[in-house]
């Protein structure tokens, strides 16, 4: 950085001056973003804390709430408890008076000794069946109670609540047309299901009937009658044909013969289709006929039929 005689050079002064002023500008730049985000950050933290000492307090007077519950619902059970022994004495002490009344009855309704003849039959007196009542809708409230006593639970800390299975469909019973006789068992029922008288066929994907008929030298037609089900679509479903020398692939085709196509539908239907001869590629003989139906879609022949039939093709 210095010259001979130990003095600096200008070049070197320069750019220690450049690197200062360029710390400068990187420090100055860099410090306010540090001070930023660091003050960003302790937002985001004293957010957080007081969601959390909010949750805290929520926590805890839920807790309190739930202790309150839980006091309650003990000392409800202790007043049934209650109830239901007042209930049972009550009980009690009406069978005693119901008791009493019948033997008072009874003594009432006792002939004297010198009369001796059969003993009218019992008649309960209208005190009777009102005690009679009356016992047995106490005896309804104490039973109602103990239920109530033992399937009433203590409240619990909330958990989370289990899965409950749907409840099974309630089988409705088949209404009969008959009553049975009274005291004959019923006969068993048995469900009639109506039979249509022309049930569906269902269509399956088939070629059922071919016939050729020998136009000229250059042409045949094909007659097709088929069946689609509709299981490759709606649309795009065509039947081609083709002449074929030998074998049963379609590059065995007569030399010069196209390979025509006729759109079809879903279910039944017939289709006419033409092969001709369109280039002059000399004379030749076709054995057989080569029809398949064909989805453009999947670009694949699902049903084929090959039928023979024996055409000289001119050249």
């Amino acid at each position: 950085m210095s010259s001979e005689g130990g003095e600096p050079r200008g070049g070197d002064l320069r750019r220690v001056s450049r690197w200062l002023d360029e710390s400068r500008e990187i420090i100055g730049r860099m410090i306010p973003e540090i001070v930023e985000d660091r003050l960003r950050q302790r937002g985001r933290v004293e957010a957080a804390e007081d969601t959390c000492h909010q949750l805290r307090q929520e926590t805890t007077s839920l807790r309190h709430e739930l202790t309150e519950l839980q006091s309650d619902a003990r000392a409800l059970r202790r007043q049934l408890v209650e109830i239901g022994e007042s209930a049972r004495t009550a009980v009690a002490q009406l069978s005693g008076a119901v008791l009493a009344l019948e033997e008072m009855r009874r003594r009432r309704a006792e002939p004297p000794e010198a009369e001796v003849g059969p003993t009218p039959p019992d008649r309960q007196t209208r005190w009777g069946q009102v005690a009679l009542v009356a016992a047995g809708g106490s005896a309804a409230l104490v039973l109602g109670l103990a239920l109530a006593i033992h399937l009433t639970p203590i409240p619990s800390p909330p958990a989370a609540p289990p899965r409950v299975a749907p409840p099974a469909p309630t089988p409705i019973p088949a209404r009969t047309e008959e009553q049975p006789a009274p005291g004959a068992p019923a006969p068993a029922k048995v469900a009639r299901v109506p039979v249509p008288e022309n049930p569906p066929v269902r269509l399956r994907n088939e070629i059922r009937h071919i016939r050729a008929v020998n136009v000229s030298g250059h042409e045949i037609e094909v007659v097709v009658d088929y069946a689609y089900a509709g299981d490759h679509g709606r649309s795009d479903i065509f039947i081609h044909a083709a002449a074929l020398e030998q074998g049963e692939e379609l590059r065995s085709r007569v030399p010069g013969t196209s390979f025509p196509f006729a759109a079809i539908g879903i279910g039944d239907g017939s289709v006419t289709i033409h092969i001709t001869k369109q280039a002059d590629t000399g004379p030749s003989v076709s054995t057989r006929v080569k029809v398949c139906m064909v989805s453009i879609k999947s670009r694949s022949a699902f049903v084929c039929q090959i039928f023979p039939y024996l055409k000289a093709w001119d050249s």
